[in-house]
């Protein structure tokens, strides 16, 4: 075979023998134990598939020169090289799984070490909350370890005037002798026996007597089981997420008593909580004794959130209340003021920027009390949609002020007092 359709075997040769190379490489990586601290692993894993690549690349062109093999022909020579360097990879991932050593597994599952660490007498619970420390498998009676467990340290708890601590971790080793290796900051290093071999029996599946450390301090003692770890359950369906989420709201609900702070029961009145919630906390909060004066307090002093909450709630407040109106008044002019104050502030500053999106949010609140209490005519607010779109016109230039509040207000002045629109206010939506 000429040059130019040998180099053409070895490149697709290559780029095939890199890609089964690499996803192979993966599998060595763990089997390897390949440290994954900055991403050594993938590195490694990199440089197996480009060796596999340029074995490829070398042997696809030796085979269609015929170096190696007789090759009569372009598909032939790029079949050989396929052929050899998947053999090739398939012998050295078959090598690498029978040296290398697995967690076991129980019809497919992992398998967790439950255990229970029992401090000496007189050790206080509050010390061994405060310490650190971890657990591991140390494998074969050397140095080697496997796994990484914690500790349980909320879970504490003194029994008998001992204080046991739980430790958990998943059993990653096959090895026949092993050793649960405790390690505590300032504390001794513990080593205590496995008595189960390669893979549990059942009888492991039950707590241990409490055990010595082979090696450390035989003040302290440990006992343990093996647990299969179960599948993660399925996926809540829309439906049943949606009853999660309605239940925990509801329960909380529940859980407010009726004289806690108005911002707590405004918070079920928000957008997109069920109806038979919102209905509840919307009774709750107008069986208030001071109903009016709570409203009226959250509208003008409450923190951001609940003033809005507030002004928001006026959509559920049927018929709405109309010794609320003079409150919602009060911010109709209080947004006015705070537009006047825009005018004097410096444009494109972080201040400015937050002043302008407070606007914004706190008018779109304000117009939704303002509505309902002016189309069920409890009271007239044309008065305070003039005195806020005279200085928003003039910050027209303003996208925020301009299209949430120019806009919405000349619109409501012409619905609400027939006052028409100027040719430089942006037309409704």
């Amino acid at each position: 075979m000429n040059w130019l359709p040998s180099i053409l075997v070895g490149f697709i040769a290559a780029i095939l023998a890199t890609i089964v190379t690499g996803t192979a490489a993966d599998s060595w990586s763990k089997w390897l134990q390949v440290s994954t601290r900055e991403g050594a692993a993938g590195y490694w894993v990199v440089m197996m598939a480009l060796l596999g690549g340029v074995v490829g690349l070398v042997l696809g062109i030796s085979i269609a020169r015929g170096w190696l093999l007789t090759s009569p022909n372009f598909w032939s020579a790029l079949g050989a090289t396929l052929g050899l360097a998947a053999g090739a990879t398939l012998v050295i991932t078959g090598l690498i799984w029978l040296v290398t050593d697995h967690a076991p597994r129980i019809d497919g599952r992992p398998i967790e070490i439950q255990a229970e660490l029992r401090f000496p007498p007189g050790t206080k619970l509050d010390a061994v909350r405060t310490t650190n420390g971890y657990a591991t498998i140390a494998r074969n009676g050397q140095g080697d370890t496997r796994g990484f467990g914690r500790f349980d340290f909320q879970a504490a708890q003194e029994i008998d005037g001992r204080v046991t601590l739980p430790i958990s971790m998943e059993l990653e080793t096959s090895a026949s002798k092993k050793l649960l290796h405790v390690a505590m900051n300032d504390g001794p290093l513990l080593y205590f026996p496995l008595s189960f071999g390669s893979k549990p029996t059942p009888k492991d599946f039950e707590w241990t007597g409490w055990l010595a450390p082979e090696q450390g301090d035989n003040a302290y003692e440990l006992r343990y089981r093996v647990r299969v770890i179960p599948p993660p359950p399925p996926p809540l369906t829309p439906e049943q997420e949606e009853a999660a989420a309605f239940a925990q709201k509801e329960a909380a609900l529940r859980a407010l008593a009726p004289d806690a702070p108005l911002a707590q029961w405004l918070v079920f009145t928000r957008y997109g909580t069920p109806k038979p919630l919102v209905d509840a906390a919307i009774a709750a909060i107008r069986a208030r004794p001071a109903f009016a004066a709570d409203m009226t307090h959250e509208m003008l002093d409450g923190e951001h959130d609940p003033s809005r909450d507030a002004l928001y709630a006026f959509e559920h407040l049927q018929p709405p209340p109309a010794e609320l109106a003079a409150g919602v008044t009060e911010v109709g002019k209080r947004i006015a003021q705070s537009l006047r104050d825009l005018e004097k502030e410096t444009p494109d500053s972080d201040a400015y920027n937050t002043h302008v999106a407070d606007i914004s949010t706190r008018f779109s609140a304000w117009m939704v009390a303002t509505r309902a209490l002016q189309e069920a005519k409890v009271a007239d607010f044309v008065p305070q949609l003039q005195e806020i779109i005279e200085p928003a016109r003039r910050l027209d230039k303003v996208y925020a002020i301009r299209v949430d509040v120019v806009r919405v207000a000349s619109f409501y002045l012409n619905q609400w007092g027939g006052i028409a629109p100027l040719s430089t206010d942006p037309p409704p939506r």
